[in-house]
Formats: structure tokens, C-alpha cells, sequence
């Protein structure tokens, strides 16, 4: 196992921090848009919107293992 140094330390995870959080985040923000302009609908994307948020959250936690 290399040891790991700030030269050979990877910083950034170009899939994960350029591709998936940004679809997430944007994902949460139209479902939480569509809480107010389709108040029929709201409790179905308040529920979309706490499971985008959520799977943000547990991906970054899981992440830092």
C-alpha cells in the first residue's frame, strides 16, 4: 500500500462531485419547486424532495468511510 501524501492525495472525485451531487441537488430543487406550484401534489414531492436530500447527505457520510 502507497503511502499516502498531499502530492498523491486525490482531492476531488470528478463522477461524484461534478456529475452526482450536482443531478441530486437539482433533482431536490425542482421537486421542491413543484411543492409550491402543484399544492395538489405537495406531500408526493415534499416525500421526493426528502429523498433527494437524503440520499445527498447519506452519499457525502458514506463518502468520508
Amino acid at each position: 500500500m502507497k503511502t499516502q501524501k498531499y502530492s498523491n492525495h486525490k482531492r476531488y472525485y470528478t463522477p461524484h462531485h461534478f456529475i452526482f451531487y450536482p443531478v441530486v441537488l437539482t433533482c431536490a430543487g425542482v421537486a421542491s419547486f413543484f411543492i409550491f406550484s402543484k399544492p395538489d401534489d405537495a406531500l408526493i414531492w415534499l416525500a421526493f424532495t426528502g429523498l433527494f436530500l437524503m440520499l445527498a447527505s447519506l452519499s457525502f457520510l458514506k463518502r468520508h468511510h
